[in-house]
């Protein structure tokens, strides 16, 4: 299968290896001067809690900073949240336009608290 490339919504891949990639970001975050954690690093405050880094939305959750990303395109939507000082992650990935309204459900039951970002888009 061919898939065209677009700057704003080209990553095509599966939930294992997205998941191995945040637990590299989250894992490789937490030493100082690391490439993940310079991603990670507020630098333009958005909205009430909301701010983006190099690539990465990063937000004032509980217990301690955690980042996030998003993403669409025609039929299908995904959502992640990371929090590097816990290493835990969600990770939601749908095939549908209307998933987004499932999302916040999905994050309370499965780690609990709030999410400015989600609240934000």
């Amino acid at each position: 299968m061919k898939f065209a490339g677009y700057s704003a919504w080209s990553l095509y891949t599966t939930p294992e290896d997205y998941s191995k990639f945040i637990t590299h970001i989250m894992s490789s975050s937490i030493n100082d001067g690391s490439i993940a954690s310079q991603l990670l690093l507020p630098n333009v405050d958005v909205a009430r809690g909301v701010k983006w880094g190099l690539g990465w939305g990063i937000q004032d959750t509980e217990p301690n900073q955690s980042f996030w990303h998003w993403g669409s395109m025609a039929g299908f939507r995904h959502y992640v949240v990371g929090y590097p000082e816990e290493q835990v992650a969600v990770i939601v990935m749908a095939n549908s336009r209307k998933s987004f309204k499932m999302v916040d459900s999905a994050m309370v039951k499965s780690i609990g608290g709030s999410y400015p970002s989600y609240d934000w888009f």
